[in-house]
C-alpha cells in the first residue's frame, strides 16, 4: 500500500512525537519528527575530495524554556547541538564537526503542525573513499538524543564506476551583479511539491563541458496504476565551466555561490519540477559529451511539507467532505481500498481546481487549512474535534468572519455573532452552559 502520496514523507532519522489525536483518524496520523539530511560529494582540491552534508531539523524537536537574559523581552529559548561524523570502512572516525543550535520563540507552545525548521550545512575535506555518515542531534534542555549511522557516501573521485555525480535539487539559480547564487531545496534529496526548481550537479572528469551536446531526462512515477511521466531533451544545457560551490552562512537556509575553480565544472538541468504530482519517482539522466555518455539515476519523492494536517490522512480528509457532498456521494468516495479512496479524493478536488496548470489544488488546500484551523481553535473538553462543531462547520464553509461580537453573560451564557461583509451573512452561536460548546441558533442575511 503506497501511502507516500498523502503524508509528509520521513527522510533520515525519525523520533516519535506527540500529536493531537482526533476521533475518526487512523492511528497512522500520529506524527513523526523527521531529521532530514543528504550528503553531496564534490570535487576537492589539494589531492582531497569534498563532502557537503545538508540537514534540516524541525524546531519542535527542541524544548523551549524561558529566556532569562536581560534583553530577551520575554522570549523563549531552545538550545541544541548537531554533530556530523564521517567513519571510514573500519568504522574509525575520520572527520567530525559540531554546530550549536539556538532557537528563539515568542511562545513556549508553537502552533500544532508547525513546520518551522532549523537548517545547516557542514563541509568536509577528505581523501577519496567510502564513508558512513554518523549524525547526532541533541536537545540540551531535555537530554533527548537522536542518532543515525545508516547513510553512506562515496567521494566524487573514488572510481569512475562509483563516482557518479549526485544531482542536487535547487531553487532557480539567482544571478545579480554580485554573482550567481544557489539555494538547495534541502529535503533529503527530494524536491518540493508545486515549486519550480532545477537539478545541479558537478561534472565528472570523463565529460568535457565544451563537448556536451545534449542532456535527456526521464522522470516516471513508481505507481504503475497511476503512471505519470515527464521527459525531455535539453539541447542547450547551462554549464558553468571551471566553477564550484562556495558555502554561504545564512540564518534560515543553506546557500552557495558559484565561484571559479580549476577542479570542476557545474551543470544546471532545468526541469519543470512544479508539474510533478505527489508521487514517488525514478529519474534517469543521460549526458552526452562527444562519444561519451554518462547515465545518472535517482529515486525521489515530491514533498509537501506544509500540507494541511487534516489532508494527511485520506480517511479523515474524505470524512470532512460531508459539509460539501451528499451522503450518497460521500459513501461512493469512501468505498474501495486505500489507493482507490486516494484517487477518489484527487478526482473530487480536481473538478473544483480553479487552476489547471499546476498540480497544487488551491481549492483543496484552502478547504483543509480551514479544517486545521477549526480543529485547533474550536475544540473543547466536550468536543475534541473542533472541525465537527457548529463554529467549525461555518468556518470551513465560509472562512474567517469579517467581524466577531462576543457577549459573556454569567447568567444567560456566552454568545458569538459572526458577520461576513462580502456575503452579508450573520451567524449567532450560543453557549448556554458556558462549557465551550457553542451551538448555532440562527443565521440571517442582511
Amino acid at each position: 500500500m503506497k501511502r507516500i502520496q498523502w503524508v509528509f514523507l520521513l527522510c533520515g532519522i525519525t523520533v516519535s512525537s506527540q500529536a493531537q489525536h482526533q476521533p475518526g483518524r487512523s492511528e497512522g496520523f500520529r506524527s513523526q519528527t523527521p531529521i532530514i539530511f543528504e550528503a553531496i560529494p564534490l570535487p576537492g582540491d589539494s589531492g582531497k575530495q569534498r563532502i557537503d552534508v545538508h540537514f534540516r531539523i524541525p524546531e519542535r524537536l527542541f524544548v523551549l524554556v524561558r529566556n532569562d537574559e536581560p534583553d530577551a523581552k520575554g522570549e523563549y529559548l531552545a538550545r541544541g547541538e548537531v554533530a556530523v561524523e564521517l567513519l571510514d570502512k573500519e568504522s574509525v572516525s575520520f572527520a567530525r564537526a559540531l554546530q550549536k543550535v539556538t532557537i528563539t520563540s515568542p511562545t513556549s507552545n508553537p502552533e500544532p503542525g508547525s513546520m518551522e525548521t532549523y537548517q545547516g550545512m557542514m563541509t568536509f575535506s577528505v581523501p577519496s573513499g567510502e564513508y558512513t555518515i554518523l549524525m547526532e542531534v541533541d536537545d540540551l534542555e531535555s537530554g533527548r538524543r537522536v542518532l543515525d549511522r545508516n547513510r553512506r557516501v562515496s567521494t566524487f573521485g573514488l572510481k569512475k564506476s562509483e563516482s557518479k555525480p549526485v544531482p542536487l535539487f535547487v531553487n532557480p539559480i539567482i544571478e545579480d551583479t554580485s554573482g550567481r547564487f544557489v539555494t538547495p531545496q534541502n529535503f533529503g534529496g527530494n524536491p518540493l511539491f508545486g515549486k519550480p526548481g532545477a537539478l545541479l550537479l558537478a561534472l565528472p572528469n570523463t565529460l568535457s563541458p565544451e563537448h556536451i551536446t545534449s542532456i535527456t531526462y526521464a522522470i516516471r512515477s513508481d505507481d504503475e496504476e497511476d503512471r505519470f511521466t515527464l521527459e525531455d531533451t535539453v539541447s542547450n544545457p547551462v554549464i558553468f565551466e571551471k566553477t564550484t560551490l562556495q558555502p554561504i552562512e545564512t540564518q534560515k537556509s543553506i546557500r552557495y555561490q558559484i565561484v571559479p575553480s580549476t577542479e570542476s565544472s557545474m551543470l544546471e538541468v532545468p526541469i519543470p519540477l512544479e508539474r510533478l504530482p505527489l508521487r514517488s519517482f525514478s529519474l534517469s539522466l543521460q549526458i552526452r559529451s562527444g562519444k561519451e555518455t554518462e547515465e545518472i539515476t535517482k529515486k525521489f519523492v515530491t514533498l509537501w511539507p506544509d500540507m494541511p494536517r487534516s489532508l494527511r490522512d485520506v480517511e479523515y480528509a474524505l470524512e470532512m467532505l460531508n459539509y460539501i457532498t451528499r451522503p450518497s456521494q460521500l459513501d461512493s468516495l469512501r468505498s474501495g481500498s486505500y489507493e482507490e479512496q486516494r484517487r477518489n479524493l484527487e478526482t473530487f478536488w480536481r473538478g473544483k481546481d480553479p487552476r489547471k496548470d499546476t498540480p497544487i489544488n488551491g481549492a483543496m488546500a484552502e478547504y483543509y487549512r480551514r479544517v486545521d484551523y477549526a480543529t485547533h481553535h474550536y475544540s473543547s473538553l466536550r468536543d475534541n474535534d473542533g472541525a465537527k462543531t457548529d463554529r467549525g462547520r461555518i468556518y470551513i464553509l465560509h472562512g474567517p468572519p469579517t467581524k466577531i461580537e462576543r457577549t459573556l453573560n454569567p447568567t444567560s451564557g456566552y454568545k458569538e455573532e459572526w458577520s461576513y461583509s462580502s456575503s452579508g451573512k450573520v451567524f449567532l452561536f450560543v453557549d448556554e452552559n458556558k462549557s465551550g460548546r457553542y451551538t448555532l441558533v440562527s443565521s440571517r442575511t442582511i
